[in-house]
């Protein structure tokens, strides 16, 4: 599954379960599979300029086969650890049932974003219970607005530098992908709690990395500068320790 399913590029779990047995559930779906034929697509989609079928159209295409054979269908939304999840299960009257979750982690925040990507889960959970053929059509619905590519940045570049111990002087090796506004944020909150002068701050990032501002870091340089940053701090917040007195 891609970022453009409204994911944040991979499912993050999905399981399968069923009953004990299941050969009367399994000799109904196979009986309503006869029945059930691909849905109409007709639904446009503006990003891909083509159709595809909706979750009505899907219901639509099994509803009557699977109660025809006594087969139940339900969906849930379940949620975890900030995942978005959906439950898929098909029950027979037998009592054997088949069913399914899915976990996913959406792009945005949001009412809205969570119910396309439900939406989406559901669609192509309930197609893949029942067997119908689905493409990857609504798939901007579920994550943003706008078309992908049209979403993505060009990743920032940052050049890299390497010191010759002897001489003292730097000189650029290459380049790497800039830091993230979140560990320029970060490094902001500790550089300013650790109160130290910007002229401190741009020496001891001269003598590390050959570079005078931290937006001018690298991912890992920034992971590298955060973590010093942090050793100074844990230093100076540390409580002194009271060495007994010896007698």
């Amino acid at each position: 599954m891609n970022a453009a399913a409204g994911l944040d590029g991979t499912l993050t779990a999905v399981d399968f379960e069923m009953s004990p047995t299941v050969g009367k559930i399994g000799a109904a779906l196979a009986a309503a599979q006869k029945q059930i034929a691909n849905p109409k697509a007709d639904s446009p989609n503006p990003f891909f300029k083509s159709k595809y079928a909706d979750l009505a159209a899907v219901i639509d295409a099994v509803r009557d086969p699977l109660s025809d054979h006594e087969i139940a269908r339900a969906q849930f939304p379940l949620s975890r650890d900030g995942e978005t999840g959906l439950l898929t299960i098909l029950i027979h009257s037998s009592g054997e049932w088949i069913r399914s979750r899915v976990f996913c982690k959406p792009l945005q925040p949001g009412p809205q974003a969570l119910g396309s990507v439900l939406t989406y889960l559901r669609r192509y959970s309930l197609a893949a219970a029942t067997g119908l053929a689905q493409t990857d059509d609504d798939a901007n619905a579920a994550s943003a607005t706008v078309p992908e590519a049209k979403r993505e940045k060009k990743q920032r570049m940052v050049p890299m530098f390497v010191q010759d111990r002897v001489k003292g002087e730097w000189t650029q090796i290459g380049e790497a992908p800039a830091l993230s506004q979140g560990q320029q944020a970060e490094i902001k909150i500790l550089q300013a709690e650790l109160q130290v002068g910007v002229e401190q701050w741009q020496a001891k990032l001269y003598s590390r990395f050959g570079k005078r501002s931290s937006a001018e870091l690298s991912t890992d340089e920034a992971r590298s500068w955060i973590d010093v940053l942090d050793r100074n701090k844990a230093a100076r917040t540390s409580p002194p320790v009271i060495t007994p007195a010896t007698t």
